[in-house]
């Protein structure tokens, strides 16, 4: 938190990743675990990034742009961490809730890459 607060994202990410070695299922105040999870996923940390995004889903599940995390979580899963069954999951549930044509646009087209590699 004290890291988040000064701005520094790689040391405040790099805390966040000591942290939950020691407590796995720690989360931290809404904004700071989204700042978390956008930040590993900057540094490419996909699968930390996936999981501080799963914990912010679980914790956060009410959040007014939960479609959002869902998408990015469908986009770590499908491109970073091939793992397509839970891409399609995430971007199916996103799709429900998107309005940026955008956005809506790039669900759809990662779905259907997701649903190509269907096993």
């Amino acid at each position: 938190s004290r890291e988040l607060e000064r701005h520094n994202l790689d040391l405040a990410a790099t805390a966040y990743l000591n942290l939950i070695q020691i407590a796995d299922e720690a989360v931290l105040p809404q904004q700071q675990q989204l700042d978390i999870a956008n930040q590993l996923m900057a540094n490419e940390r996909y699968p930390q990034a996936a999981e501080a995004y799963e914990q912010f889903l679980r914790h956060y599940g009410k959040y007014e742009h939960i479609a959002d995390i869902q998408l990015m979580l469908g986009l770590v899963y499908g491109r970073y961490l091939h793992q397509y069954e839970r891409a399609r999951e995430c971007l199916a549930q996103a799709l429900k809730n998107l309005r940026d044509p955008r956005k809506i646009e790039l669900a759809r087209s990662d779905l259907a890459a997701a649903e190509a590699r269907k096993a």
